[in-house]
C-alpha cells in the first residue's frame, strides 16, 4: 500500500525546491546476496544522470549510514506504485548490469 506520510513529504520537498534546482532521482537496491568482496552486505545505487554522483547518505541509512558513497548514473524510468500498493515498474536504459553479479 502506498506511504501517504512518503507522498506528504515528497511534496513538501517539491513545494520547497527552488525553481532552478536540479532533482536527481537516485534508487539503492538492496538484497541479502548482494555482498563487496569481503563478504559484507552491499547496495547498488544509480542516480537518473549522465555522470555518477558522490553524496552522503542519510544518517539512519540501513548500509553505510553517514557516509559518502556513489550513485552510477543510469538512465531509467519509475511509475509511481498503482492502487494495489506494488512498487514502480522499471525500466533501466543502459548499464543496468553495472555492479551486478561481482
Amino acid at each position: 500500500m502506498p506511504d501517504p506520510t512518503l507522498s506528504e513529504a515528497i511534496q513538501e520537498a517539491y513545494a520547497h525546491t527552488p525553481t532552478d534546482a536540479i532533482i536527481l532521482h537516485t534508487l539503492e537496491l538492496r538484497h541479502p546476496d548482494f555482498r563487496d568482496d569481503a563478504g559484507n552486505p552491499t547496495a547498488i545505487r544509480v542516480v537518473r544522470d549522465q555522470v555518477d554522483l558522490t553524496a552522503r547518505l542519510e544518517a539512519d541509512a540501513p548500509l553505510n549510514a553517514g557516509q559518502m558513497v556513489t550513485f552510477i548514473a543510469m538512465g531509467f524510468e519509475l511509475d509511481s506504485p498503482g492502487d494495489r500498493g506494488h512498487p514502480g515498474q522499471r525500466q533501466p536504459r543502459d548499464r543496468a548490469a553495472s555492479g551486478c553479479g561481482r
